[in-house]
């Protein structure tokens, strides 16, 4: 806010502004009207006490030598002056106040302000109006003190309502600062959030808070990545030390590792780095590594133990921590590793001597360059190692055989053009030339269920939900119907290599084998597939999917403001969204869509002859139509005709004497029955035949083309192992040449020759071929589940070894089997003849 400035007076000013202009050049220093601060003010004195006295002195000193008339009309004019430079100031503070009320909005100070200045401004009309008339005031004395009063009080207001303005001002500042503080605090959490995605290892600090109930298979990947890095920065210092001291760099790496042939010199790191790990890892499969002949136990494979070693180790630094406990385990573990690893003549050749050796024999750890690299790269493996036993079950460790075939699914490659075969020539199928990092297994835990709200991007799924198939197909799991081997499962699914189409499905996984893509039963978005910065959200009772950028709903369940508030995958594979209740809300069952598998239909009917007894109990139902069983004698009559409500009346009741049964082909029966294994039709009679309660036999028969029951899976392993189909030709039968080939010991020579593969791992071949066989035991009671199986399959379990291989000799029957009863469905000749309950 400006004050007033004084101005000329030029001739087009008003007649009161040039007396007003004359009055004021007047006055001479150092009485007067002087300016202050902007504001023209009268001072009547150097002092601020005034009395009569002092005044009347004053003034009869500075009038001296007039007449008194005169004197009294300059006086009463410099009154005039001074009332109207107050009245000028309480104007300048009303203003002020004005524009302090604005903001924020006060109706009332905004009021006020107003009131005063137009009385102010009315007093000014009224001093005009008094000089023009030349009504004076006949004190003019007192007049003055009034106005020079008036006008400090104006001048106080002023200053007062300025204060205001810039405090409000500063705490406008303040907010400025404080909002400028949180966004810089948001910043810097973005930037390390961005840190930590280009940084795919990670720092171990991120374990800080780490619980043993909360461990999962991506902080084993963390820790491992960390290991790796380690590893790789000590096998560059020592190929360092190996050019100081003029090793033959091809000489040192066919030491370790023969017939390789590099594409790149520097390739030849990678030999090295392989014989770091396999000394490293040595003994990881052990609980306690390097004690292979001690037992402890009290501790034996006590997770609770290991993850306490792994917290204890992880934030202490690794000199410090030797410092302290030279005795310890870590320390018997670094100082063990350390005299395996360095050889005393490689020591001497990079050092001139073998001081750090003799140090570590005697348990004092040298803090050189070469030996702390050690001892961090040894605190990652022993953190690894700790970490794995922490697992219920233990991670375990495995290498890959030289020579066997590269696959994308379970193996990683340290560069695209790093090893090539022997002879140099390009090959269809690459082959391993040696494993640099061994590879880890962790049994798997997926999440089965998720609360609102729960949130997901795309490609932000940890990597152990991730899975790569044998086609370049790629699934980014988010739910699955059990912790352990699911059977169903829903996520972010893309078709081959593309990565820019990703749909959200629930699938059916391949459980024998692992690398085969899954099958799509279900497809949220199967017209508009997404990228990989997608959402999925459970927010407020309603399932979302976004686009990259999310703005666009791609798809929902539309139940938002629903008491939905739990979304998981079923045994069945349909994907329900459930309150805390489990009552339904939603579910995929009832929104079928066309899946991404060739032909699979959109909405499968199965028709109306798919419902139990919709014939009723003895009707037959086809096409949607209801008949009596078809026979020479009148045994049935219908007693109504509609569907629902059809049904077969026995004309004369059943007995458990002279009852025979009426032959049906191509007939089908769901339930769940009795079986009797490896019979007849005409045996399968005679079984019903003795059970009063028995009221028809069921008969399966002919070949198979779903081999689904436990025995059939075990056919199935055999054909693929042995790269034959099952035949029942005479001397071609696949279990009497499986029956020889246990009886000679020779198990291994029914490996498929065709299948590199199987033949690199022969072996594990043959352990495949004895589960398939414990599949075909005669006693179904002591054949494996279905799960069992799995579970041998994938090594989780023990396979019990076969004492008696007797129940491989298999009674043919040589009659073709004839269904005739309710459930003639085609499969093998050597499966259930199966018994109804009663009707």
């Amino acid at each position: 806010m400006e004050g007033v400035k004084p101005s000329a007076v030029t001739p087009s000013k008003s007649k009161w502004a040039r007396t007003l202009s004359k009055v004021l050049h007047l006055h001479t220093a150092p009485t007067g009207i002087v300016p202050d601060d902007g504001v023209q003010k009268v001072k009547l004195g150097e002092t601020d006490e005034w009395n009569d006295s002092k005044t009347t002195k004053r003034l009869s000193q500075k009038f001296d030598g007039l007449h008194d008339e005169e004197v009294e009309k300059r006086m009463a004019l410099e009154a005039l002056t001074a009332k109207i430079f107050a009245t000028i100031s309480a104007i300048k503070a009303g203003y002020a106040q004005l524009q302090h009320a604005q903001s924020p909005y006060d109706a009332d100070g905004i009021q006020a302000a107003d009131q005063l200045i137009v009385s102010e401004l009315k007093k000014l009309s009224e001093f005009k109006q008094c000089f023009l008339k030349k009504q004076y005031d006949p004190s003019p004395e007192y007049s003055m003190l009034l106005a020079e009063i008036q006008e400090q009080k104006s001048l106080s207001k002023t200053f007062e309502v300025m204060g205001k303005k810039l405090e409000s001002q500063l705490r406008l500042k303040e907010s400025e600062i404080i909002f400028l503080r949180e966004k810089l605090d948001d910043s810097n959490k973005q930037n390390r959030l961005l840190e930590k995605r280009l940084n795919q290892s990670g720092q171990l600090f991120v374990l800080d808070n780490l619980h043993l109930s909360g461990l999962s298979p991506s902080h084993f990947i963390t820790v491992l990545r960390q290991t790796v890095k380690s590893i790789r920065s000590f096998v560059r210092l020592m190929i360092d030390q190996m050019k100081s001291a003029e090793w033959d760099m091809n000489t040192a790496a066919n030491s370790i590792e023969r017939g390789v042939v590099y594409w790149k010199a520097d390739d030849k790191c990678y030999t090295f780095e392989s014989f770091i790990c396999r000394e490293m890892f040595k003994a990881f499969h052990l609980p306690y590594f390097t004690l292979l002949g001690n037992s402890v136990p009290e501790v034996k494979k006590h997770p609770q133990v290991f993850f306490e070693r792994f917290m204890e180790l992880k934030s202490t630094k690794v000199t410090e921590y030797l410092a302290m406990k030279p005795k310890s385990t870590f320390a018997k573990f670094c100082r063990t590793r350390y005299l395996q690893l360095v050889h005393p003549k490689m020591e001497s050749s990079f050092f001139g001597n073998l001081s750090i050796r003799d140090m570590v024999s005697s348990y004092e750890f040298p803090d050189t360059t070469f030996f702390i690299l050690f001892a961090e790269m040894a605190k990652r493996v022993w953190l690894l190692h700790c970490l794995a036993f922490a697992f219920q079950p233990e991670a375990s460790i495995f290498q890959i055989s030289k020579g066997c075939r590269f696959s994308e699914v379970y193996m990683e490659s340290v560069t695209e053009e790093a090893f090539l075969s022997s002879d140099i020539t390009p090959q269809s199928e690459p082959r391993v030339a040696l494993t640099v990092v061994p590879g880890f297994r962790i049994a798997n835990s997926y999440p089965t269920s998720v609360k609102d709200p729960t949130f997901w991007r795309n490609n932000e799924i940890p990597p152990n939900l991730s899975f790569k198939f044998n086609d370049g197909s790629q699934l980014r799991l988010l739910l699955a119907n059990a912790n352990d081997n699911p059977d169903f499962g829903f996520g972010f699914f893309t078709k081959g290599n593309n990565t820019n189409a990703f749909y959200l499905v629930v699938v059916k996984f391949m459980t024998i084998y692992h690398d085969v893509p899954p099958i799509v039963v279900w497809s949220a978005n199967r017209d508009v597939p997404v990228g990989e910065f997608a959402t999925l959200e459970l927010r407020d009772g309603d399932v979302i999917l976004r686009n990259e950028d999310g703005n666009i709903i791609i798809w929902s369940t539309e139940t938002p403001g629903s008491i939905a508030r739990r979304l998981h995958v079923d045994d069945e594979g349909d994907l329900r969204l459930v309150d805390n209740r489990h009552t339904l809300i939603w579910n995929s069952f009832n929104h079928p869509t066309d899946t991404l598998v060739s032909n699979l239909l959109e909405d499968k009917q199965y028709g109306d002859c798919s419902y139990p007894e919709v014939c009723g109990t003895c009707g037959i139902c086809s096409d949607g139509q209801c008949s009596c069983p078809e026979s020479s004698g009148s045994y049935f009559r219908p007693s109504n005709s509609s569907l629902g409500s059809f049904e077969c009346a026995q004309v004369a009741p059943l007995s458990c004497q002279d009852t025979g049964f009426v032959e049906l082909n191509n007939v089908t029966y769901f339930s769940f029955v009795p079986q009797l294994l490896f019979t007849n039709a005409e045996k399968c009679k005679k079984e019903c035949l003795k059970n009063c309660s028995c009221k028809a036999a069921l008969f399966r028969g002919k070949l198979i083309t779903t081999k689904i029951d436990v025995y059939s899976l075990g056919i199935v392993i055999l054909e693929i192992i042995c790269g034959r189909k099952n035949s029942h030709a005479p001397g071609d039968y696949l279990i009497d040449i499986l029956k020889n080939k246990v009886e000679e010991n020779e198990l291994a020579s029914l490996v498929d020759e065709s299948n590199e593969d199987m033949q690199c791992h022969r072996e594990d071949a043959v352990k495949v071929m004895e589960i398939a066989i414990l599949c075909l035991q005669t006693n179904l009671y002591k054949r494996p589940t279905a799960a069992k199986v799995v579970r041998f399959l994938e090594g989780l379990t023990n396979v019990e070894p076969i004492s008696d291989y007797g129940f491989l000799t298999m009674i043919h029957i040589d009659e073709e089997p004839v269904a005739t009863a309710a459930d003639a469905c085609y499969v093998s000749p050597i499966t259930a003849s199966v018994l109804s309950g009663p009707r």
